[in-house]
């Protein structure tokens, strides 16, 4: 092989090397932002709903009203949560595939990623942290879904209903 071919391969090697790099911060960065995400939503909705629910203790009619606002912001949190978790784990799996080739076209010793993936599959264990996740985010919908309604209730029966009292 003369020179430039040798040059040639060494960097062809260096910019794929620097791929996989590039690939993987992007992929744990993409998790970190995922559960941290999740981590910060989950514990203002469980703050926002102990709120809520010391009010409707001692709520006046009128708080009925900014209770139901309040159900709307969770409901929104959440929803927002569950949309962008599928767009982040899309550019995650996306990242950790791009390492998977890489580690087939490069003589790499460990394949970390290609590992990892094969000891999932084998343990039938893909995407069950993703049905955790929705389970979770579900949980907080369906409250909120509760609480809006019931709020809703008491507003319209002491402004609009008020017989029924």
């Amino acid at each position: 092989m003369c020179q430039e071919s040798m040059n040639e391969v060494k960097l062809d090697k260096e910019i794929t090397l620097a791929e996989y790099q590039a690939a993987q911060e992007t992929a744990h960065h993409v998790d970190v932002v995922i559960w941290e995400a999740a981590a910060i939503i989950w514990s203002a909705n469980a703050l926002l709903l102990g709120f809520i629910l010391e009010a409707w203790n001692s709520a006046k009619p009128s708080t009925y009203f900014l209770i139901l606002l309040g159900a709307m912001l969770g409901l929104g949190m959440t929803r927002f949560l569950m949309l962008s978790f599928g767009r982040l784990k899309a550019t995650q799996l996306l990242s950790f595939g791009v390492c998977q080739k890489i580690e087939k076209q490069l003589p790499m010793y460990f394949c970390l990623h290609s590992k990892i993936d094969a000891a999932y599959e084998e343990a039938h264990d893909k995407g069950r942290m993703r049905q955790r996740y929705n389970y979770v985010s579900a949980l907080f919908l369906a409250v909120w879904f509760i609480v809006s309604l019931a709020s809703l209730f008491e507003f319209l029966r002491y402004y609009v209903c008020p017989h029924i009292r």
